[in-house]
């Protein structure tokens, strides 16, 4: 029987259990002495004279007895021969969590426990009734535990050594999302939401709408790395990382779509140009018909430019109209997609 308080950590996890067996012993047979009840047995050099099944855990890391304030160890001895043995441990042990779906992903986290060196023909090990029990009070910051599902007897063949009987407890953790969301994607959301109200802002608006790109952009890094400290460094693409790269991709947009519009709008600026050159020429005392001359060839060219400059700017503002309804739109069916896939359809 198992009990314990389980704390997941990065590609291990702590368990504290009560790690109880039992089996038959007929040399321990006590009615011949007049002994017809249990006998409780918690004496060291007593318990190490009694035979025990050498388990071992395969997965294991570190493992601590507690000997606070004695050794937690029990041994209790039926009339008949039968051992009930009992020691609690605090065991980490490894797991090999995949990290695809942080932070919407299952865990399944095994505890693999047999015999080091009794093989089948000497000791099998199965289950006992209500094998194993989490502690009711049992609570994790950031996992639920979905299931515990006990499995065995599972045989394995060591080639020449012989085939051993091993037990196999698997715990199903599923991430709790309350704090990523909090922390994560709101923050993030509300970033690339504010980095559409420079469509909102005037053409002519530069300062304010680098500096709210720029701003959005470098918060949006910022936030990301915070995320990026808390995760082992994998080779794979995480579902936390496909949505601060669509975030990012998203405010980056925007940035780049005031670029072309100012590019846009930056024409109109080329008749002003020529009024200065007209103004110039003038106090150069140029003579009059030439004067005319450039003052007609200048009419001429503010006129065009400044159609053109008009017709610019009006590209401009329908960009900025257009970007009003699209990036919106694209950000809403991104993550349609991205929920469904991660939330529905990934995890079934």
């Amino acid at each position: 029987m198992i009990r314990g308080r389980v704390r997941p950590m990065v590609k291990e996890y702590v368990v504290d259990v009560y790690l109880r067996q039992s089996w038959f012993d007929s040399r321990l047979d006590i009615r011949p002495l007049g002994l017809n009840s249990t006998v409780t047995l918690n004496g060291e050099d007593i318990i190490n004279r009694i035979w025990k099944p050498d388990l071992f855990f395969r997965n294991v890391k570190e493992a601590n007895f507690h000997m606070v304030t004695v050794p937690n160890i029990l041994i209790k001895l039926s009339p008949d021969g039968h051992i009930l043995y009992s020691m609690r441990l605090t065991l980490r042990l490894s797991c090999h969590m995949s990290f695809r779906h942080y932070p919407l992903d299952t865990q399944r986290c095994h505890v693999i426990f047999g015999s080091y060196s009794q093989s089948v023909e000497s000791m099998t090990l199965t289950w006992m009734d209500n094998a194993v029990l989490l502690d009711p009070n049992l609570e994790i910051s950031e996992f639920e535990v979905v299931s515990v599902d006990p499995e065995g007897p599972v045989f394995e063949n060591y080639n020449d050594v012989g085939v051993f009987s091993y037990l196999n407890v698997t715990f199903v953790l599923k991430r709790q999302n309350g704090y990523h969301m909090v922390q994560t994607y709101l923050p993030t959301f509300l970033i690339v939401t504010i980095s559409w109200v420079s469509f909102w802002l005037n053409v002519d608006a530069v300062p304010a709408r680098v500096t709210l790109g720029v701003t959005t952009l470098l918060t949006l890094t910022t936030v990301a790395s915070g995320v990026r400290t808390q995760l082992p460094p994998v080779s794979y693409v995480k579902a936390i990382d496909v949505w601060i790269g669509a975030c990012s991709v998203m405010v980056f947009g925007a940035l780049l779509e005031f670029t072309l519009v100012n590019y846009l709008s930056r024409s109109k600026m080329k008749a002003e140009h020529l009024k200065s050159f007209r103004f110039f020429s003038r106090n150069k005392q140029v003579t009059s018909k030439e004067e005319e001359k450039i003052e007609d060839v200048g009419d001429t060219s503010i006129k065009r430019v400044s159609s053109a400059g008009v017709r610019n700017l009006q590209y401009a503002k329908r960009v900025d109209k257009v970007c009003r309804i699209s990036f919106p739109l694209s950000f809403f069916v991104f993550n349609l997609v991205y929920w469904i896939s991660y939330v529905y359809i990934l995890e079934n």
